[in-house]
């Protein structure tokens, strides 16, 4: 297989023209090879001879024709060049030929002729044309305090060379300092992986690509995501939340918290929820409310709350009953829940009855 290649024609007295070929440019997806060609005048001692009706012909197309009259040739300068592109070109053979008259008229004898098999051409692979990611708290949302996401992508072929590695990417959003969170070494023309992002932070933003390699070691560009990672810190529990030990059956009583940080995303609100001892076991949690700007919740009269649709305040002393609230940032994060100490029940005090007066 040639990547250049070249003949001489027949001769008069010494003087010959000098044909030669080079490739310039392979395209494997179209399939096609251009050559570069030229003629030369070679030989003789004088500067220059007369040639005529010189011809040159390549892969059966005629590239160069002279003319029919005298043309004077300059030795060693370039008489005649030019590029041919050859289709369906991979592996292939072709061939050139030149034709006309050296100085005597009528003779054919610049007359000469060559033949080569062009090089294989590579058939280069495709990228996946479909990526997705999707956080490690869902949708596009990442917590800084475990910022995995999950990526796959599908669609990849090879080519003359197999895949052999893709990479998995992140940049911040609007940069173009990449780095690879890892690499996955295999063939197939889809995959999967679960990444990190090393040193997120929260109110961050991050895009994400994957890259391909194939086994002869070249790397062909990247697969982007259109979609950003929206990395996210999570707001923190009230450090106070404060409730009575006790109260009477026909009293009210005023939770009160305080002290929560806000995350990346604010503080939306929190929410409160309660649960009841029945005497023998602790019933689920319910929600009271989730409430904005608020850093207190006021219970009226103990007898009047009911839990899981029973009021076990009716049943009087022993009775308990215990909080619970935690900070939202009213998107996608919440903190930790923080009790409150158990609320009992106590029956009224008797009150003593005035004195009638007859």
């Amino acid at each position: 297989m040639a990547e250049s290649g070249s003949f001489n024609s027949g001769e008069y007295g010494g003087r010959y023209l000098e044909f030669n070929w080079w490739i310039e440019e392979k395209n494997s997806g179209g399939n096609w090879i251009r050559i570069g060609w030229n003629l030369i005048p070679r030989g003789g001692s004088a500067q220059w001879y007369y040639t005529k009706s010189i011809a040159v012909n390549i892969d059966g197309e005629q590239v160069f024709y002279a003319g029919s009259g005298k043309t004077k040739c300059y030795r060693n300068t370039t008489f005649a060049s030019g590029s041919k592109t050859l289709y369906n070109a991979g592996g292939r053979n072709f061939s050139a030929s030149t034709s006309g008259d050296i100085y005597t008229y009528g003779t054919n004898n610049a007359r000469g002729s060559g033949s080569w098999t062009l090089p294989t051409l590579a058939i280069n692979p495709t990228l996946p044309t479909s990526i997705s990611v999707t956080g490690g708290a869902g949708g596009s949302w990442v917590n800084k305090d475990n910022p995995q996401f999950s990526v796959s992508w599908s669609g990849a072929t090879s080519g003359t060379y197999t895949i052999a590695e893709y990479s998995i990417d992140v940049a911040l959003y609007g940069s173009n300092n990449w780095w690879n969170t890892g690499s996955v070494n295999t063939s197939a023309t889809s995959g999967s992986a679960t990444r990190t992002i090393s040193g997120a932070s929260g109110g961050q933003k991050y895009q994400v690509r994957v890259g391909m390699k194939t086994s002869n070691g070249q790397w062909w560009n990247h697969t982007y995501w259109g979609g950003t990672l929206n990395v996210y810190s999570s707001p923190t529990a009230p450090t106070t939340f404060t409730a009575p030990s006790s109260v009477e059956i026909d009293s009210g009583f005023n939770l009160t918290w305080g002290g929560a940080r806000a995350g990346s995303n604010g503080i939306a609100g929190y929410d409160l929820e309660a649960r009841a001892y029945n005497g023998s076991s602790w019933t689920d949690w319910v929600r009271i409310f989730s409430a904005k700007n608020q850093s207190s919740y006021s219970v009226s009269k103990i007898k009047n709350l009911t839990v899981n649709g029973v009021n076990y305040s009716k049943n009087g002393e022993g009775v308990k009953f215990q909080y619970r609230i935690r900070t939202s940032d009213g998107i996608i994060a919440t903190s930790a829940w923080k009790n409150s100490g158990q609320i009992g029940i106590t029956i009224n005090s008797p009150t003593v009855p005035r004195k009638s007066i007859n």
